[in-house]
């Protein structure tokens, strides 16, 4: 039995940070060896007894959150005790990046893992690769125009900036996404062509001048 933060914060009689460090090094180990679905509520509750002990306890949040969804298969779980620690931890880029990792590679939520990415991009100290992760998101939502802007965006900052691989990286993404928007903007024009001739289209110009095509 593991008693509630609150009171585990009272009873540590000052010591509450060196008790979730405790804590914390004791659940590594119990579920190390314990890894069963019947574990999950009680996984819930070791995280958040530490982290009430210890708010600040970053790594208590991303190790937490790691075993919830690799060895629990509950990403859910993971990304509200993330959720706990974005809420205590107003600053910390890291947190919001771990969450959108968790939405994007295991629910394939792309739009909260974009709604991440970007509070990750907006804390100090936040990497820039954070700002082209939110940019992919976007992409992959299929709004290509606002990712297309997004990634102009961050062309110009790192230029300014003088960061040579946000740069490059930019660089690449911008006319890529112009192709996938250009691609798709004529296979909906031909098809809209098909649909009122019942025919191809001869040409692109052809398109245009039917004012199918810009």
């Amino acid at each position: 039995f593991l008693p509630n933060g609150r009171y585990l914060f009272a009873a540590s009689l000052g010591f509450h940070v060196l008790l979730a460090d405790v804590i914390y090094l004791w659940s590594i180990q119990y579920y190390g060896h314990r890894r069963t679905p019947e574990g999950r509520s009680y996984l819930r509750h070791i995280y958040n007894t530490i982290t009430d002990l210890d708010p600040e306890f970053i790594d208590a949040y991303t190790t937490g959150a790691l075993v919830m969804a690799s060895d629990m298969s509950d990403s859910p779980m993971a990304i509200e005790l993330l959720d706990r620690g974005i809420a205590r931890n107003p600053d910390s880029w890291l947190l919001p990046n771990e969450a959108g990792w968790y939405s994007y590679m295991a629910l394939e939520d792309m739009e909260a893992a974009e709604r991440y990415f970007e509070l990750a991009s907006q804390k100090p100290d936040a990497p820039s690769w954070t700002a082209r992760l939110r940019a992919h998101m976007r992409a992959e939502q299929g709004d290509l125009l606002s990712a297309i802007v997004m990634w102009e965006q961050i062309l110009e900052e790192a230029e300014a900036s003088g960061d040579e691989l946000a740069a490059s990286v930019a660089s690449q993404r911008v006319p890529a996404l112009y192709s996938e928007y250009a691609i798709g903007e004529i296979e909906a024009a031909i098809e809209r062509f098909e649909q009122q001739q019942n025919r191809r289209p001869d040409s692109l110009a052809l398109l245009t001048r039917l004012g199918l095509l810009p």
